[in-house]
């Protein structure tokens, strides 16, 4: 329970998603991952959407299985390791 509130609050602190994220690169635009299962990552890597529950999507998690458990994109979108 408690890695779940760390987790939401490092998600809202490095995604802004409590503002809606909404200076965020989507994903599709980067030829990659459509926007309802890895919304959107920011230049350094970072996944920018947090899966609608306040979490960052996880490794091998469907939409966005080079999202790491911290929310560090590998690959987003395509364009290779970050």
């Amino acid at each position: 329970m408690l890695r779940v509130v760390v987790i939401s609050l490092l998600c809202i602190l490095l995604t802004g998603c409590a503002m809606g994220g909404s200076s965020y690169e989507n994903n599709s635009s980067q030829g990659g991952r459509s926007s309802s299962t890895c919304g959107s990552c920011r230049g350094s890597g970072r996944c920018g959407t947090c899966n609608g529950t306040g979490r960052f999507l996880g490794s091998g998690q469907t939409g966005c299985s080079t999202c790491s458990s911290s929310g560090v994109c590998i690959n987003c979108g395509g364009r290779g390791t970050w």
